[in-house]
C-alpha cells in the first residue's frame, strides 16, 4: 500500500529538486571575442532573484566568423569569479586565466 500511493515518489522528487536547485544555473550568456567563445553563468539563492555567484568561462577551442561555435564542449575558467552574500555584498573574488587561479580575495 505504501508503494502504491504516489506520496513517496513525490516526496523524493521534491527533496531532490530542492537540492539540485541550489546548484543549478539561473541563466547563462555566451558571446564570441578574440577567436574564443565566452560564457557567463549566473547562480541565484534558492527561491530569490538575488545573485549568489557569477562564473566566467572561455572555450578551449578557437572560433571564427565561419565557425562561430567551438568544436568541443570544453570550457576553462577565465576572468574574475564573484561570490555574493544574501545581502548582496561581495564576499569573495577569484581571478582565473586559462583554468589557473591567479588571485584570491576575501
Amino acid at each position: 500500500m505504501v508503494t502504491a500511493t504516489p506520496l513517496l515518489p513525490l516526496i523524493i522528487f521534491t527533496v531532490a529538486a530542492r537540492i539540485s536547485q541550489g546548484n543549478a544555473r539561473s541563466s547563462t550568456y555566451e558571446f564570441n571575442v578574440n577567436n574564443h567563445r565566452y560564457q557567463e553563468a549566473y547562480y541565484n539563492f534558492t527561491g530569490t532573484t538575488k545573485l549568489r555567484k557569477i562564473e566566467f568561462y572561455k572555450s578551449n577551442d578557437t572560433v571564427s566568423e565561419g565557425s562561430p561555435f567551438p568544436e568541443t564542449d570544453k570550457w576553462v575558467k577565465d576572468s574574475i569569479w564573484l561570490y555574493f552574500s544574501e545581502t548582496g555584498d561581495t564576499i569573495r573574488k577569484e581571478h582565473y586565466r586559462n583554468d589557473t587561479l591567479l588571485n584570491y580575495q576575501k
